[in-house]
């Protein structure tokens, strides 16, 4: 699950805060990375009955922050115009009565109105329930909006001993990623593979 539920509530227009920093760091970590280190890992692995840890996480290397994964997001988004709401964008907050004032102005309030409409044109409602789920997705990774910073200096130890060659055929080194490039990959990954759309 991970943030790709409320990324895709912000790209719809319907996400508008959220209780953390702008400059909060983003751990984040395309999977194909972690699978390329721990090839690398297990073909490196001498026998012994010492266990070796490597951790594969980008924020001790290649920090991205909350606002900038947004904005990047949000980007390759609206170039599809995939928003539901107009004008998508979200408020990183640690005031609690800020972030109560934006959810209920820019979130509860318009998924009244919305469903007000459903109901007056015979469609069943949604909207409402689908805040109320939202936020419920929020309660569950608000802890992990607070600012992170892992390192992986056994990793790049071990990143450091592979051939050109190596590094590019299995790649997992996170300084090497374009973030802006890589959030708009994930978004086309979202809409085609999890919102099934074309």
């Amino acid at each position: 699950m991970g943030p790709t539920p409320l990324l895709t509530f912000v790209a719809k227009g319907w996400l508008r805060t959220f209780p953390a920093k702008n400059d909060h760091i983003f751990e984040i970590i395309p999977v194909d990375y972690v699978v390329n280190l721990t090839l690398i890992a297990a073909a490196r692995q001498n026998k012994s009955k010492e266990l070796s840890i490597y951790h594969s996480c980008s924020s001790g290397d290649n920090p991205l922050t909350l606002l900038d994964a947004t904005n990047d997001y949000l980007k390759e988004s609206s170039k599809h115009n995939h928003n539901e709401i107009p004008y998508p964008g979200i408020v990183y907050t640690s005031s609690t009565w800020l972030y109560m004032l934006i959810g209920f102005l820019m979130q509860t309030i318009p998924a009244y109105i919305a469903d007000f409409f459903l109901i007056m044109s015979g469609k069943p409602i949604r909207y409402v329930k689908m805040v109320k789920k939202m936020e419920m997705c929020i309660d569950t990774l608000k802890y992990f909006g607070s600012s992170w910073s892992m390192k992986a200096n056994r990793a790049q130890e071990l990143i450091a001993t592979l051939s050109d060659q190596d590094k590019k055929k299995f790649s997992c080194n996170p300084r090497d990623i374009d973030w802006e490039q890589y959030m708009a990959t994930y978004f086309h990954g979202v809409n085609k593979f999890l919102l099934k759309n074309s």
